[in-house]
């Protein structure tokens, strides 16, 4: 079996992170480069990955596979890494482009932890692991209460579910660690590096592992709706 050359390409939280590496039975991780402001990751995206391959002295050709974030997690950081991803897999015809999703990524790689991930102050996103596969949710904190809506269905969660579990906060996140100081529950919270460092190994562990579960119609997975589109639909409604 031949190696394949794939670029891991993050924009689920803030700004860019990108990942270069060979697959054959395991993967050999050639590169890294991280930006953690949006504005610079947009600017320096098309430049870095050039960068990445002729520091190996390798060219675009040589790429075989991208995967690039579907979420969830920042909306503007998604829509632009998966639209540079599209771009440049257009390129080639046999530049294959797969989906995945980090958040699920984690909660696959350590199943005895729930990890939240905010989206704005009262709102955010929540994956438990578990034998029978990642659960993502909707996170809404409204006061001093908490509530979980499963992907899909948008079906109400007991917040029981969460007994069994750590928590983990991926980025801060001050509305949950006062809800969960509150409730004397401990937690942990993970700075930019932290979570960035976090997604990119659970992702290599899932690809190693043959465990990756990756969409082949590369789309924004948000769960729940931008500020600007719940905005809309109240008035709508």
């Amino acid at each position: 079996m031949n190696d394949e050359l794939i670029l891991l390409m993050d924009t689920s939280f803030k700004g860019l992170s990108l990942v270069l590496g060979k697959f054959g039975e395991t993967f050999e991780c050639l590169a890294t480069e991280n930006y953690f402001t949006n504005q610079i990751a947009a600017a320096r995206i098309s430049g870095t990955v050039q960068s990445l391959l002729s520091t190996n002295n390798l060219e675009l050709k040589d790429l075989n596979k991208i995967l690039v974030s579907c979420g969830p997690g920042s909306f503007t950081g998604i829509k632009v890494g998966i639209a540079f991803a599209t771009a440049l897999a257009s390129t080639r015809e046999d530049l294959l482009l797969e989906g995945v999703s980090p958040l699920e990524c984690l909660g696959n790689h350590e199943k005895n932890v729930a990890w939240f991930l905010p989206a704005t102050k009262s709102q955010g996103y929540l994956c438990l692991g578990g034998d029978e596969g990642e659960k993502l949710f909707a996170v809404d904190l409204k006061g001093d209460s908490l509530s979980l809506e499963s992907e899909g269905d948008r079906q109400k969660i007991s917040l029981d579910i969460l007994d069994k579990y750590r928590v983990k906060i991926l980025l801060p996140w001050k509305n949950l660690e006062e809800y969960f100081k509150n409730k004397n529950r401990d937690f942990d919270v993970l700075s930019l590096i932290e979570a960035t460092s976090a997604s990119q190994a659970a992702v290599i562990k899932n690809l190693g592992q043959n465990m990756l579960k990756s969409f082949g119609t590369v789309e924004p997975r948000y769960i729940r709706k931008s500020a600007p589109e719940e905005l809309l639909s109240k008035k709508e409604s």
